[in-house]
């Protein structure tokens, strides 16, 4: 079985002025890499099991995003990453590109999503239904899941 590798050279910025660059190292069906690139030279690699083959391309619809984001609590930026991972499952990872680590990962049963409000960044994503306080569950038999909002730091 054939698959695809892509393997770029183009590094990526925003528009604003920041001490970093990434740039998608390889994406297969399986497994992708982005590497980022610090002002100092070092190079930080983070291996994500989905594709994000076509986070880079602007003219299909996407099923995997790459995008620099400058929330208040990070005026340097970060990157959010989204893209399904197995038949349904959609990720979203937050890197800071000064950490060695992805600093925040969240799994939607469906769908994983996220804004700029604020100055922070929402993440909205669905999860399997259970009865809370609110009892949304039982009084709806039918709502097997529910949708979380969740802000970021």
């Amino acid at each position: 079985m054939r698959y695809l590798v892509i393997v770029l050279s183009l590094f990526a910025n925003s528009a604003l002025a920041v001490d970093w660059a990434w740039q998608l190292e390889s994406a297969t069906i399986f497994e992708s890499v982005i590497a980022i690139k610090q002002a100092d030279g070092n190079i930080i690699r983070h291996n994500f099991h989905c594709d994000l083959t076509d986070a880079l391309n602007e003219k299909t619809e996407l099923s995997s995003t790459i995008e620099t984001v400058t929330p208040t609590s990070h005026p340097n930026g970060v990157l959010v990453v989204t893209c399904y991972r197995g038949a349904n499952a959609e990720m979203l990872a937050i890197i800071d590109p000064l950490e060695e680590k992805v600093v925040y990962k969240k799994m939607g049963s469906y769908f994983v999503d996220w804004h700029l409000e604020d100055g922070k960044i929402v993440i909205d994503y669905d999860k399997p239904c259970e009865d809370t306080k609110d009892k949304v569950c039982s009084d709806n038999p039918d709502n097997q899941f529910v949708t979380v909002s969740q802000p970021w730091p």
